[in-house]
């Protein structure tokens, strides 16, 4: 799975399943990151967070639920769902 980067554009609607992402513009989905979600300051999310590691910059928006999860777990529900 590739690193990722949401740039401030359009929105993004998608469920995403990404080793790390870094966001500076607008999400809609669910993320699942084997290793971690950065939120910039121009973050919009709207959905889902499943990441053992998460860094929100002052100023970020993050509307939904988020999991904190090992790294272990995400990775298995990353291939399963891949898998599906």
């Amino acid at each position: 799975m590739p690193s990722s980067s949401a740039r401030s554009s359009p929105a993004l609607s998608a469920d995403l399943r990404v080793v790390s992402i870094t966001v500076h513009g607008e999400v809609r989905g669910t993320v699942i990151a084997e290793v971690s979600v950065e939120l910039q300051q121009t973050a919009r999310v709207f959905g889902g967070l499943d990441t053992p590691a998460l860094v929100v910059a002052k100023g970020a928006l993050l509307e939904g639920t988020t999991r904190m999860v090992p790294r272990s777990v995400a990775t298995a529900e990353a291939t399963k769902a891949v898998e599906t």
